[in-house]
């Protein structure tokens, strides 16, 4: 299936912007696998998604880990400096035995 690579952003930017559920990360993870040529209103929205969870105390699912994967291999060179220094410290906080 064929989708415009500015509806993908404009529903990886509503995605990014919900309440967590793991549904949504899936599709979050697929359009990120995607590799669509994202603007980086889409881009700094995945990025601020995932860092709300600095703050998160439960453990994220492993589809959680999965999309921040696929989103830091993609667009990584992308990324504000901000979003680069601040993913380590997010990792040190959120960490899954699975993973």
């Amino acid at each position: 299936m064929y989708f415009l690579c500015m509806n993908c952003s404009a529903a990886l930017v509503c995605l990014a912007e919900m309440e967590f559920l793991s549904t949504r990360s899936y599709f979050m993870k697929t359009i990120s696998e995607k590799k669509y040529a994202l603007p980086h209103l889409a881009i700094d929205a995945v990025a601020a998604h995932f860092l709300r969870f600095r703050r998160e105390t439960k453990v994220m699912p492993v589809i959680w880990y999965q999309t921040l994967l696929a989103f830091v291999q993609r667009y990584s060179h992308e990324l504000r400096k901000e979003d680069k220094k601040s993913l380590p410290s997010l990792l040190e906080k959120q960490n899954h035995e699975l993973v």
